[in-house]
């Protein structure tokens, strides 16, 4: 098994990911590592959800769908550390990656007791990534390394600038919803009706009449994001895999919980924006 790993081609992934990220003009060019805004974190999240979904949404036997799921999984998993400016990835892989080996082989009961997992035995640390999430002089010489490789320096400024054209026209694209203000009042969706009306109606069992359902929703976004693809991915086993049979919740039930459970992300978005 040696022989045949140091047979395998070795790629710079991340590289690969920051050079098509300086080619269409999405990084800066004097970078640092940063948080994200948090309407692009919101973005990457469901990018990577969506991602995942689909990788679990493959046949099994169709290897080539699990295949490029898992590409573009990696692909936006990638860009998203490439956009918070983590430069020296390939550091704090190799450390994870040492921390990894210290682990033991065993079950993992929070993960379905898989045997092929690994556990924490006494006295394990996780890795140390403190030092490589602050500025260095390595993060932006691997900017610049990537510019000259794409040699897209000069180009990156023209596609920023064209970037901020058509950002332009969505800013007029955006005002849309005022050129219906002489029409006809729009009918209002039943099916908001409805969702709303079971809202009232779990919540009484619930007792909980917190519009983000917060305490049902511990841990923000993830537990959000979590519950939504849960639905997702039961509507696509059961409406693409099953053709549409189900034996107990159905498609449509599974919907309208999607639509509540977004809501109860946007009451916790507008809370979190609030504070």
């Amino acid at each position: 098994m040696d022989d045949f790993c140091e047979k395998l081609p070795r790629q710079d992934l991340f590289m690969q990911v920051l050079e098509m990220h300086v080619k269409f003009g999405w990084q800066d060019e004097t970078p640092a590592p940063a948080a994200l805004s948090p309407d692009e974190r919101r973005y990457r999240i469901a990018a990577m959800l969506e991602e995942l979904s689909e990788y679990a949404a493959a046949p099994d036997s169709d290897l080539e769908a699990q295949l490029d799921g898992l590409v573009d999984l990696i692909v936006f998993a990638l860009g998203t550390a490439v956009r918070h400016g983590f430069y020296r990835f390939d550091e704090a892989f190799e450390r994870v990656m040492a921390a990894n080996k210290a682990k033991v082989p065993g079950a993992s009961g929070k993960r379905g007791g898989w045997k092929r997992d690994l556990i924490k035995p006494p006295g394990w640390k996780p890795a140390d990534l403190s030092d490589l999430v602050v500025s260095s002089a390595e993060d932006f010489a691997a900017v610049e390394d990537a510019a000259d490789r794409v040699g897209m320096l000069a180009a990156t400024r023209s596609a920023r600038a064209s970037i901020h054209a058509v950002d332009d026209v969505s800013a007029e694209d955006r005002q849309m919803p005022s050129r219906f203000a002489a029409d006809e009042e729009l009918p209002f969706n039943p099916i908001l009706k409805e969702c709303s009306d079971l809202i009232m109606r779990k919540s009484r069992d619930y007792g909980d009449k917190d519009l983000a359902k917060r305490q049902y929703h511990p841990y923000g976004d993830a537990s959000y994001l979590q519950m939504l693809h849960t639905k997702l991915r039961r509507l696509e086993n059961v409406r693409l895999r099953n053709k549409g049979q189900q034996n107990f919740e159905s498609a449509r039930d599974s919907v309208l919980d999607m639509i509540n459970y977004a809501a109860f992300y946007a009451a916790w978005l507008d809370e979190e924006a609030g504070k």
